[in-house]
């Protein structure tokens, strides 16, 4: 092999190996503010946040952000508005 040649491989590998390992930041499950997930003893997750308002308005979840006692969620209603709902952070 050749010396460009051999550059070319180290580089590849190189790469390979470092997209192997991955972003740890990537692997975070968070609101993308750098927090964790909120899970508090016998409360709620942010997709069961998300469930729970998906049941109550029948619509569809746009987003969810955590908040100080639970979760706001962004809905778009059957009826094309959107509608922020907040979820306790507590089961009740």
């Amino acid at each position: 092999m050749t010396l460009p040649t051999m550059k070319t491989v180290l580089v590849l590998i190189a790469t390979l190996a470092l997209s192997a390992i991955g972003d740890p930041a990537l692997a975070r499950r968070d609101g993308g503010d750098g927090r964790p997930e909120r899970r508090q003893d016998a409360g709620f997750s942010a997709g069961e946040a998300a469930d729970a308002a998906r049941r109550k308005t029948g619509g569809r979840v746009l987003s969810v952000k955590p908040d100080r006692d639970g979760y706001q969620v962004r809905m778009l209603t059957p009826e094309g508005e959107v509608r922020h709902v907040f979820v306790p952070g507590q089961r009740r």
